[in-house]
Order: C-alpha cells, then sequence, then structure tokens
C-alpha cells in the first residue's frame, strides 16, 4: 500500500479514539449515570416504609457518591488518552512531514544533494553561443548523453555500497560528502535500494562562468523506487518498494575555461578524459596511467553540486 495511505489510514484510526475519548469518557457522561442511578433509587424509596426511606436514603446517597467516583475516573482516562492521541497524531505528522521532505542531506535515504531550492528558479534564455565559439566540438547531445550516463551510475553505485567508480566524475568535496553518507549504510548493516530508474527528460537551463570554470546547469526530471533494507534480513526498513519516488534536480557541472572537448571514438565516462586509459582513480583523483587529476574539471565536465528542485 502507498505509504501516503497507510498514514492516512493511521490519522483516521486516531481520529476516531479522539471521538470516542471525548463522548464516552468525559466525567459528565459517568456524572449523568450516577445521577440516573441516585433518582431511580430515590424514586423507589418513597413507596416504601420510614425505615426503607432512611435505608434507600442512604443507599441512594451512596450511589450518588460512586457515581461521581466513577465520572471522575472517567475523566482522568479520557484525559490520558486526549494525551496519547495528541502524541500519536505528533508522531505521525512528523514521519509524514520527513517522507515529503525526501531530504537525503540529512537522513541518508537515497543519494545525497547539498541544497534544496526554496522557490523555482527562473532561467534566461539559455544561449551556448560563447561555449561554442571557443569550443566548437562542443556537443549539447553527447553533454546531455554523459550527464544521463552519469545520473544511472550514481544510482547504481548507491546501491552497491560502492562510490570509488564515482571518483572521476565529482568535485573533491562532494565525492568525499557522498563517501561519508554512504558509509553510514556500511556501517549499520542496511542498503539504500534505488532501483526502476528512469530518466523522464534532461536540458541545459543555464552556462555562466564562475572564476576559472566554465559552468552549466542541467535539470534532470527522474523517477525511481527508494527504499532501505536490512542487509542480513532483507527486511524493508524505511520506505515503500512500491512506491515510485519523482524527483527535479539541477546538476551543476563544472569545467576549467579554456578546456576543449576531445573527440574520440569510443570515449565513455569510464575512461580518462586525458589518456583515454580504463578510469583507476586513486584517492587524490588522478589517474593511476598518466596521472592527470580528472576530479578537477582539468580536462572534462565533472559535477560539483546537486540541488534538489521539486519532489512529487
Amino acid at each position: 500500500m502507498n505509504t501516503r495511505y497507510k498514514l492516512l489510514a493511521c490519522l483516521v484510526l486516531i481520529l476516531f479514539m479522539f471521538s470516542f475519548a471525548m463522548v464516552y469518557l468525559t466525567p459528565d457522561a459517568f456524572g449523568d449515570t450516577g445521577n440516573m442511578t441516585s433518582r431511580s433509587k430515590s424514586s423507589s424509596s418513597s413507596k416504601s416504609t420510614t425505615s426503607s426511606k432512611s435505608s434507600t436514603s442512604g443507599t441512594s446517597s451512596s450511589s450518588g457518591y460512586r457515581g461521581s467516583s466513577v465520572g471522575g475516573i472517567g475523566g482522568f482516562f479520557g484525559a490520558v488518552i486526549i494525551v496519547v492521541v495528541i502524541v500519536l497524531l505528533v508522531v505521525v505528522f512528523s514521519i509524514f512531514k520527513g517522507r515529503k521532505g525526501g531530504g537525503a542531506v540529512d537522513d541518508g535515504e537515497g543519494y545525497a544533494f547539498d541544497q534544496q531550492a526554496q522557490q523555482p528558479q527562473i532561467y534566461a534564455p539559455l544561449d551556448l553561443g560563447p561555449l561554442k565559439e571557443r569550443d566548437p566540438n562542443f556537443s549539447e547531445q553527447a553533454f546531455i548523453e554523459k550527464v544521463n550516463n552519469m545520473f544511472i551510475q550514481l544510482q547504481e553505485s548507491w546501491t552497491k555500497k560502492d562510490w570509488k567508480p564515482i571518483r572521476p566524475f565529482e568535485t573533491d568535496a562532494l565525492f568525499n560528502q557522498h563517501a561519508k553518507q554512504l558509509q553510514k549504510f556500511i556501517d549499520s548493516g542496511t542498503t539504500n535500494v534505488m532501483e526502476d530508474i528512469g530518466i523522464l527528460s534532461s536540458k541545459i537551463v543555464a552556462y555562466e562562468q564562475d572564476g576559472t570554470f566554465d559552468v552549466l546547469k542541467v535539470m534532470l526530471k527522474t523517477r525511481f523506487h527508494d527504499y532501505v533494507i536490512d542487509d542480513e534480513t532483507k527486511n524493508v526498513l524505511e520506505g515503500d518498494p512500491e512506491e515510485e519516488i519523482f524527483m527535479d534536480y539541477i546538476w551543476r557541472m563544472i569545467r576549467k575555461q579554456g578546456t576543449l572537448t576531445k573527440v574520440s571514438e569510443g570515449t565513455t565516462a569510464s575512461q580518462c578524459p586525458n589518456c583515454g586509459a580504463n578510469v583507476s582513480i586513486n584517492a587524490s583523483g588522478e589517474c593511476d596511467y598518466c596521472g592527470s587529476v580528472v576530479s578537477r574539471g582539468d580536462h572534462d565536465w565533472v559535477l560539483s553540486s546537486i540541488e534538489l528542485i521539486r519532489q512529487h
């Protein structure tokens, strides 16, 4: 069942409990019961002898007192239930809010993004003319294909809990941040499963220059299943394997100014952009074959930040 429907069912049950407590477990309800008992016994006492009246009167008085006591007890339990209901409402609301937010930065679910947009940003009409003048071999289609492949590889590496293959594609800061978050799953013996990954659309929305870097911002509209399992039991701990998650991101890709696109057939995201050797990157982001630092944007585009702009 969809997680949101489960939460809705919980809310309905809690509201029903609250209504029950208000109607049947308040002091007035039990107090009225006691008074009715007292009035009934007083009526019976009027048809008896004088001594019976006295005895019945005593009984009536006792019943009236007991009714008040029961009413007080009912009020006490009613108050307790109301407090419990309020606590449950807060817990359910917190769970629902946490699920809606999807903040991978805080709890590690889903590979991390650096920030969440407060409001959609409006981008100026895209003009890649200046970039293509300096880099005639730049191809928007080839660039988008590269970004799409990187997105898939990031999800697969996250699920495998092996972040080393991602070393050439991220800046030092972003790689270390992701590796640290992934380590939490390794230490806890859990796996954040990202599967049925789909890229609905991807396009360049902005080109700018930042210091010594060219910057391309790419909007990715994606779909996937996102949940956490226990490595030993395979039980689902968080999320819903049947629920599709839709997220829109802005990927910020950077490359050192003056770097030109190399045209070479067969070059993929798994090869060094400088020498073309199969990727073998050490902790410093250097290619073991030619020694070039591939994670700095000296030779190709690398991912510097991820911004979540929408979850739906």
